[in-house]
């Protein structure tokens, strides 16, 4: 196939040798008309089996359709920029950047065109999302373990009862998922109705974990005791 270069080309061809990018330039037909070497490591395929062909000869159909909408918005605006990726001898695909210039010449329009690896970009992606993932994983399960810490906490507050011609009645609305309140309403005979109320300093599940201590020890006679460090208001009633 006769392809013209333009004599410009050969002069710029050895500044594309010394860049880390791949750099094809194409005509205005989307021929291919030179590549560096970079260009030819990335894809795998020596630049003989590559100048004269389409650039879009490499890619399926699909990705075809891509690069020919890209194609013609850097045509609409003289230049464009996007992420896709590069077709592989083997089949697979690499990752990269595309930058695209048109440039006008006497000998007509011609494309210049770059491709910036991103591998090691993608794979700190992908290890990212996996991360979130576990990480949202693990918050539903700490949000479904704290809501059944919820149910059980609402558990220590003192139940209805009817003592004599008083009925007790008791609401707990806990001001983070768990905290360290409960109470007890514990008749003793007809004559006393003993009440507690516990109020373990903090909130979270440091104090719920005390507060569940507490309330599972064998029932003692409170009255007024500071019972640890951290609990601020216990207080029984006779």
């Amino acid at each position: 196939m006769d392809i013209h270069r333009p004599e410009w080309l050969e002069q710029v061809e050895g500044v594309l040798e010394t860049l880390n990018e791949g750099v094809i330039v194409s005509d205005d037909g989307a021929r291919i008309l030179s590549v560096n070497s970079r260009f030819e490591e990335m894809i795998g395929i020596p630049r003989a089996e590559i100048v004269g062909k389409e650039a879009y000869h490499f890619y399926s159909p699909g990705e075809a359709d891509v690069i020919a909408k890209q194609k013609e918005r850097g045509m609409r605006e003289g230049h464009n920029r996007f992420e896709f990726v590069l077709p592989k001898k083997d089949g697979s695909r690499l990752p990269v950047i595309i930058s695209s210039r048109v440039m006008n010449s006497p000998d007509g329009q011609f494309g210049v065109v770059t491709f910036t690896e991103i591998s090691e970009q993608k794979r700190a992606e992908e290890q990212l999302r996996k991360a979130n993932k576990q990480l949202e994983e693990r918050q539903k399960e700490m949000e479904e373990e704290l809501a059944l810490a919820a149910r059980v906490q609402e558990s220590l507050a003192p139940k209805s009862l009817i003592w004599g011609g008083m009925r007790v009645e008791a609401h707990f609305q806990a001001v983070r998922t768990i905290g360290g309140d409960f109470g007890l309403a514990m008749p003793c005979g007809e004559d006393h109705l003993n009440l507690l109320i516990g109020d373990v300093s903090g909130h979270g599940i440091g104090s719920a974990l005390v507060a569940n201590r507490i309330y599972t020890e064998p029932c003692m006679p409170f009255s007024g005791t500071r019972l640890t460090d951290d609990l601020l208001g216990v207080a029984c009633v006779g």
